[in-house]
């Protein structure tokens, strides 16, 4: 059953996409910034990305949505993801995975031909989900290292972070579509600021 839920909602995204194709392209900074409306809007409203049938039925979620997915080609790239609904799927678990996330938008840039990317601010709180997901070695059973990680996640959960981040769109030569999303986040400088250490800010990410 979640299983057809899921496939419902993907042709739900692709029928509210076709409305967009008889229109005109949408210029690369458009899609930038869509992708930014979307993300923001996750991270004030999480309740609307608790699941694939919330994303798509919240009317500003669903509207990026289709935006995005006429933007981009079908066998979009993020890191090792490949496909609409796999990225949506991990741009949806960043939503979750932090608390409170808050993200500015800075600078929207042309680094080359067909490459943009866009360069923001974002801050988020440590919980046990971060710990979970994100950090799952610090949630590791005693072991000789057991001291050591208690008290970096005794000392990060909780915490709100500040860092910087930017997100590279990468066009198709042909039909100027998304091909290739390339993520940064730079949490070490906070790290280091909250653990007091180069070396316990290094660990986090063992």
């Amino acid at each position: 059953m979640k299983q057809l839920r899921e496939e419902v909602q993907n042709l739900k995204i692709v029928r509210q996409g076709s409305r967009f194709r008889s229109k005109s392209k949408p210029a690369p900074w458009s899609i930038v910034i869509e992708m930014f409306r979307l993300l923001e809007t996750s991270f004030q409203s999480p309740w609307c990305v608790a699941n694939a049938e919330n994303i798509m039925n919240y009317t500003k979620t669903g509207r990026s949505l289709a935006f995005l997915q006429m933007a981009c080609i079908p066998a979009v790239a993020m890191g090792e993801l490949h496909g609409f609904t796999a990225l949506v799927e991990q741009l949806r678990r960043y939503s979750v995975y932090f608390g409170d996330p808050r993200l500015q938008l800075s600078q929207i840039e042309t680094m080359a031909p067909g490459v943009m990317r866009a360069t923001a601010s974002l801050s988020v709180t440590i919980t046990k989900p971060t710990m979970r997901w994100v950090f799952p070695h610090l949630e590791e059973p005693a072991t000789w290292w057991s001291d050591t990680h208690q008290s970096i996640r005794d000392r990060l959960l909780g915490q709100r972070l500040s860092c910087s981040c930017s997100m590279s769109f990468l066009f198709e030569e042909e039909g100027n579509r998304v091909g290739r999303l390339e993520i940064k986040i730079d949490l070490l400088p906070s790290l280091v600021q909250v653990l007091g250490s180069v070396e316990d800010a290094l660990f986090v990410f063992e």
